[in-house]
Formats: structure tokens, sequence, C-alpha cells
């Protein structure tokens, strides 16, 4: 698994869900969906600047 992590692109962003194993999303789905959100602002966020920059 490592492994794998490892050869992931730089953009890519590892997280960690404490307390779920192979089914997150049923075994927490507050932390998953905080996660998602989370994830989700960030790239609208990421895209909006890129979308008003300059050079965008």
């Amino acid at each position: 698994m490592q492994r794998l992590i490892d050869e992931l692109p730089d953009h890519v962003e590892e997280i960690t869900l404490p307390g779920v194993g192979h089914i997150p999303m049923l075994e927490n789905p507050e932390i998953v969906a905080d996660a998602l959100r989370a994830h989700l602002h960030k790239a609208t966020m990421d895209e909006t600047r890129s979308a008003t920059s300059p050079t965008g």
C-alpha cells in the first residue's frame, strides 16, 4: 500500500480517516462527509482562483 501512495502524483493529498476500516461511508458517514466537503471547498476555491487569475 505504501508503494502505491508513494507513486501518486505530487498534487494528491493523502488524508486519514480515524476509526474507520474498509467501508468508511457506512462506519462513520459524518467524517467522510466532512472530508468530502473540505475537498470540494478547496477544489472550488482553486478553480475560482485559476479562472479569475490573469494567466487562467
